[in-house]
């Protein structure tokens, strides 16, 4: 069973029992009810992104030249309203996650990292061997007392006596 996806401008007696559940300080003007899934409150700019991207017939682009609805099996069409009941005026955390969990798609996978970071790494790798450096690239310096102390000195960010440039006193001790 679909439902609609609700876009509700709030009347003053509305912004009051919703500013009261969600904070006195939060920006509240609109909210966005969906359905059984829950309902967000917040300014018509929060409310009308999310309410124009999960419109049944708003498509994005999911690969080249490959057109999908977000949540056209949640929700049957995109209505605009002053008049609505709502009954529980706290937004719903985590309600994007819920749309997601109830639709049965999953979100796009994160680029992986080793991909760009390998390329540049082996790149680094490559010039460093054509340079005839003979220091691995893969160390932390340990061999050499100064960078031990410099790279002693990046992993916990303290000051430490020996390093090249500084007059061997500790300010953060």
């Amino acid at each position: 069973m679909k439902h609609n996806l609700t876009l509700v401008i709030l009347t003053p007696e509305q912004i009051a029992r919703a500013r009261a559940a969600n904070g006195s300080r939060k920006r509240i003007t609109h909210a966005l009810v969906c359905g059984p899934y829950g309902q967000m409150f917040g300014t018509e700019r929060q409310c009308l992104k999310y309410f124009t991207v999960w419109d049944p017939d708003h498509r994005i682009e999911v690969a080249p030249g490959q057109f999908r609805a977000l949540y056209a099996d949640l929700f049957d069409q995109a209505v605009k309203t002053t008049a609505y009941a709502i009954s529980d005026y706290r937004t719903t955390p985590d309600l994007a996650a819920r749309l997601v969990e109830a639709s049965g798609t999953e979100p796009p996978a994160a680029p992986d990292a080793r991909g760009l970071l390998g390329r540049i790494l082996a790149r680094k790798g490559r010039r460093s061997a054509s340079r005839g450096d003979s220091k691995d690239d893969t160390t932390d310096g340990e061999a050499d007392p100064e960078n031990r102390l410099a790279a002693q000195w990046t992993r916990t960010g303290v000051r430490q006596r020996g390093v090249r440039g500084w007059s061997g006193t500790r300010p953060f001790a």
